[in-house]
């Protein structure tokens, strides 16, 4: 399990521990929009990765970097010549896909062959999303769970899944919703970690 923050529990009234089981929950989409700590929930992710020894890979934000290195993982992940449970982590995957344009079917498609091959080595992939309306379609639908942060819009949050009344448009970095409840992400100690050449 990968710390994530903290999460309210009224009906218990208690608060515990938001956790991001991998193996469980599966593909993470985290949507915010601009400062609503979208970047900084990866890092969270990314360090607990790093203390519990997973294989982490940053994907660039350019598209044809981030095709080479998707297949870089393919192939590693067939060979299996990496040790651990592999975290991949996709910032603004919205951004990258919108690049893409009208290759963005190869692009999703080598996202769905690396994710196949995580999710059988028991990984899973993390990205962060700025928005969900403006994102071309078949992203948030690829992804197994969703954190919400704050959205850029009522419309944006509607779309990611959450409920109208659970809208705040004032709400500070890291608050969002996750797994049904309240959340306050852990203050990042650290960035995101360089992206992988």
């Amino acid at each position: 399990a990968l710390a994530i923050g903290l999460l309210d529990d009224p009906d218990r009234q208690r608060r515990c521990r938001a956790e991001w089981r991998p193996a469980r929950d599966g593909s993470l989409l985290v949507i915010g929009a601009e400062g609503s700590g979208a970047h900084d929930a990866l890092a969270v992710i990314a360090e607990s990765a790093r203390e519990q020894r997973a294989q982490l890979a940053v994907v660039p934000a350019a598209l044809e970097d981030a095709l080479a290195v998707l297949d870089e993982l393919r192939a590693e992940l067939d060979a299996r010549s990496a040790a651990g449970v592999p975290i991949i982590v996709i910032p603004d995957i919205d951004a990258l896909v919108a690049e893409a344009a009208e290759r963005s079917p190869e692009l999703l498609d080598a996202f769905d062959a690396v994710e196949r091959r995580v999710r059988r080595a028991g990984g899973a992939l993390v990205a962060s999303s700025t928005a969900v309306v403006t994102a071309r379609a078949g992203v948030i639908a690829r992804f197994d769970c969703v954190l919400l942060l704050r959205s850029a819009s009522v419309d944006d949050h509607r779309a990611a899944g959450g409920a109208v009344g659970e809208f705040d448009p004032d709400a500070p970095p890291g608050r969002g919703r996750w797994r049904g409840r309240a959340v306050q992400l852990i203050s990042s100690p650290t960035t995101l970690p360089t992206a992988r050449p």
